[in-house]
């Protein structure tokens, strides 16, 4: 089965309109993949796992509490758009709620550039 982030970046909806600032956001998004995977081992080397979870708080403290369940939920847990509904309650049509999830991914995928060390 394919990941909902990957193929977000196949379908190009992570920037519909620049392709570049799509493969950008979505090397973003892999990044906190693998920074995540690091966090969960257990510590084998001198300061190894700690780095990732204190880049893993740093990231979750630069997104914010209104999208980082967004952004792991889709990111890391490898869920799709509508799973996130829930996320949004103060909007009650669907497609409205897909739209802010939506934004609120790509939001944060661009806050996150520079703490990956990228370029804003």
């Amino acid at each position: 089965m394919l990941d909902p982030f990957d193929t977000m970046r196949a379908k190009r909806l992570l920037a519909p309109t620049v392709p570049k600032l799509n493969d950008t956001r979505w090397l973003v998004g892999e990044w906190l993949r693998r920074t995540h995977q690091r966090a969960k081992r257990e510590p084998s080397l001198a300061g190894g796992p700690t780095v990732a979870r204190d880049k893993m708080k740093a990231a979750e403290d630069r997104v914010g509490p209104h999208a980082w369940p967004i952004l792991t939920r889709i990111v890391i847990d490898g869920a799709g758009l509508r799973d996130c509904r829930g996320f949004v309650p103060e909007l009650a049509t669907p497609w409205r709620a897909d739209a802010v999830t939506m934004d609120r991914l790509r939001v944060s995928l661009d806050m996150l550039r520079s703490l990956m060390g990228m370029r804003p």
